[in-house]
């Protein structure tokens, strides 16, 4: 969620870029150094329904949410947080079910406890793979945001042309990116949930230079997609609250704006609104 500095012309900014690796480092730690991490107050847990559980991060200052998202046979824990404080020890206490760790995107507060669990997934695609020796994925500064590198092997590589099986409960998976190039979404046909993760959620969707990795383009056709194909689903998304349905029509129409303003539009930046969805874009 947190901008990174940009190199322009031929500027050696090679000293800043480390100096805002070493800040963000520092960053990502303090609201565990200062604070209580026992997962027993650090998460809060809210049921959507008896098989949906929104894990909340509300501790963290970006105000993570997690989902587990349970079938008859096994469950997916939809994002696992920057890794504060032990995320395994609140699914272990809510089901008995084998739990699968899947990471919406590689951020580093997305991916930060997915080492924890012994069965972790990930869409096969070429945005992931390209991070991968074999099974074994490790992140870098730019596909996560932090100076902390993070590994972990995968056990199940996804294939988005097919469901996930939960026993009794299919999910489709959606390569949708924009916020990030490895960006995917989770959508539950019978329930009608879309889990988005941060490509569409309630705080201000940033798109531009001012944060690395986004690609408003490739956010456009995301969002025309997800609101064509799912336009009654009520959204989930990665930090502070739900959506309903209508946010994928609005986000999609902030995001053309704000594709039309980067094309022909003055300034360096800008914000759109559309009833509760904001976005904002730069040059």
């Amino acid at each position: 969620m947190d901008p990174a500095p940009t190199t322009e012309g031929n500027l050696d900014n090679s000293h800043r870029t480390r100096d805002w690796e070493k800040m963000n480092c520092l960053l990502d730690h303090i609201p565990g150094i200062i604070g209580n991490r026992d997962p027993k107050t650090w998460y809060k847990t809210e049921a959507i329904d008896p098989q949906t559980i929104a894990i909340r991060e509300y501790r963290y200052y970006q105000h993570n949410i997690h989902y587990l998202i349970m079938g008859t046979e096994r469950a997916i824990l939809l994002d696992t947080g920057p890794g504060l404080s032990d995320i395994s020890a609140v699914t272990s206490q809510l089901t008995r079910l084998p739990v699968t760790a899947l990471a919406t995107h590689g951020h580093y507060d997305h991916i930060g406890n997915l080492h924890l669990f012994e069965r972790i997934a990930a869409a096969d695609i070429p945005a992931i793979r390209e991070h991968c020796e074999g099974d074994e994925y490790h992140s870098t500064f730019h596909s996560s945001v932090s100076a902390r590198r993070r590994a972990f092997t995968v056990t199940e590589w996804l294939d988005l042309s097919k469901p996930i099986d939960l026993g009794g409960r299919q999910l489709t998976i959606r390569h949708t990116p924009g916020h990030t190039n490895d960006s995917i979404s989770l959508h539950d046909p019978d329930r009608g949930y879309l889990f988005t993760g941060d490509f569409i959620c309630p705080l201000p969707n940033v798109f531009g230079k001012i944060l690395m990795g986004t690609s408003l383009p490739d956010a456009v056709a995301s969002a025309r997609m997800l609101a064509t194909e799912f336009p009654e689903s009520r959204v989930f998304g990665g930090h502070t609250g739900f959506l309903p349905p209508r946010s994928l029509q609005d986000t999609h129409e902030a995001l053309e704006e704000a594709a039309e303003w980067a094309e022909h539009g003055s300034g360096i930046m800008c914000s759109f609104q559309k009833g509760d969805m904001r976005i904002i874009a730069s040059k």
